[in-house]
């Protein structure tokens, strides 16, 4: 993340980065210590736990979760079986 900063990116952007939080936030607090001044953005398929929210909640600047459908038989023909997704929320 230093380096990208140093390149001259506007952001970090966390594509899909749930399944790797705990990393993201420990190299987070080092990379701040270090410097790291640019606004971090959490793209998001949107199937995010509230626990995982929260954690990132005053970490991260720009959410960016994705919304594929609004049709749950859409959803479940094209994304295996997931016909909530129009309707789903955080447990």
């Amino acid at each position: 993340m230093l380096g990208l900063q140093e390149r001259g990116c506007h952001n970090i952007n966390l594509v899909t980065p749930t399944h790797v939080v705990p990393h993201i936030l420990k190299a987070l607090r080092a990379a701040v210590d270090r410097g790291l001044r640019l606004p971090l953005v959490y793209n998001t398929g949107g199937y995010d736990s509230l626990d995982v929210v929260r954690a990132l909640d005053g970490v991260v600047d720009i959410y960016l979760p994705d919304f594929k459908y609004q049709d749950g038989a859409l959803a479940a023909k094209y994304s295996n079986g997931a016909a909530d997704y129009p309707r789903w929320q955080p447990p």
